[in-house]
């Protein structure tokens, strides 16, 4: 039997050397820890779709309804390092996908 997974945690914000800065400011996304009747009816209608594979329609109106909650997670994305090419910027949308 396995035991309970332990948290590890990193040293206090104020105790991590000023040289390196978050990339991206939490303050300008909408933090609301609840999603909207327009939020989950989205969700549940692009079902798998919303790992945005290849094909997927852009234009559907459940992105609309989930941009609060995509935007700040391709913002994320996008500031990290990415070599480049198809298969990297499909694992990362699918990462972002599948949060």
């Amino acid at each position: 039997m396995r035991s309970a997974a332990q948290v590890v945690t990193g040293p206090p914000l104020s105790d991590v050397p000023s040289g390196w800065q978050w990339p991206i400011d939490l303050t300008s996304y909408d933090q609301t820890p609840t999603l909207t009747p327009a939020e989950h009816t989205a969700l549940v209608s692009l079902g798998w779709d919303v790992r945005r594979r290849r094909g997927h329609n852009q234009q559907r109106p459940e992105w609309t309804a989930i941009a609060r909650l995509v935007h700040p997670l391709d913002d994320a994305r996008r500031a990290l390092y990415n070599p480049g090419g198809r298969y990297h910027e499909r694992c990362a949308l699918d990462a972002v996908g599948s949060f």
